[in-house]
């Protein structure tokens, strides 16, 4: 059984599709089974780009893990200032405070969000959010009745 048409065979199949779909309707098929044949041909050759991946990878050895972050030297030079309860609540003057995280990380500042206000048992469902009230709190099921 031979796998490819001849020009002969093309011929025909042509003359079968023209009588049987009309001359109106021929073009939209031919349009129609260039799409389907370009989608196949994208799903093989992105199947076979998945398969060499996974081959290339399985080829190539494993990278060694990562190594132990080195422990940051301890200064030596200056003793660690003695905290005591007076000092609590008050910065200290002779250490500048410390970077905010945002400055660290080179982010804009934002304020510090307030608290939100104490809620008591019965604002519990107003204070979900957009949740249904039935999702609000969970209903206790301990295995009492």
């Amino acid at each position: 059984m031979p796998s490819s048409l001849g020009p002969a065979e093309i011929l025909v199949i042509l003359v079968v599709a023209l009588i049987v779909l009309g001359p109106k309707r021929l073009p939209e098929a031919g349009r129609q089974i260039g799409r389907f044949v370009a989608e196949v041909r994208h799903w093989s050759a992105t199947m076979q780009a998945e398969i060499r991946d996974v081959i290339d990878l399985e080829g190539e050895p494993q990278p060694p893990p990562p190594a132990a972050a080195p422990t940051a030297p301890t200064l030596t030079a200056q003793p660690a200032p003695v905290v005591t309860p007076q000092d609590l609540g008050t910065a200290s003057p002779s250490s500048p405070p410390p970077p905010a995280a945002s400055a660290e990380w080179g982010l804009a500042e934002s304020k510090p969000a307030e608290p939100p206000a104490p809620s008591t048992p019965a604002a519990a469902p107003a204070a979900s959010g957009n949740l249904p009230p039935e999702w609000a709190t969970p209903p206790s099921n301990n295995g009492d009745s």
